[in-house]
């Protein structure tokens, strides 16, 4: 009973937190099609995290690329510029700024 107990939370706790990520980028194309004159991105209280990668190529694919990229952070600078970077953000045009002088 234990043991089916335990598969029935994890279940419950994939779909509590499942995002159907395509059905959700698909929903909002005319927001992502319409960032195409945007040059200036600011990501505030985020932490990159491996699972928004497809929300960030989204909005890589559309705006300006010459536009520059402002990423806040809380403690780390060098998780965050690592993070930024594996996301895809031009780390030529990116500035972090810790999040509590914003």
């Amino acid at each position: 009973m234990r043991v089916a107990g335990g598969f029935q939370l994890i279940d419950d706790l994939l779909a509590a937190t499942y995002r159907p990520t395509r059905e959700i980028l698909e929903r909002n194309k005319a927001f992502f099609d319409g960032l195409s004159r945007v040059t200036e991105v600011f990501v505030l209280g985020h932490s990159l995290a491996h699972v928004d990668e497809p929300y960030f190529s989204a909005v890589l694919d559309r705006v300006d690329p010459k536009a520059n990229w402002s990423v806040s952070y809380r403690n780390d600078e060098v998780a965050a510029w690592s993070a930024a970077e594996s996301t895809g953000i031009p780390t030529a045009r990116l500035k972090l700024r810790q999040i509590c002088d914003l």
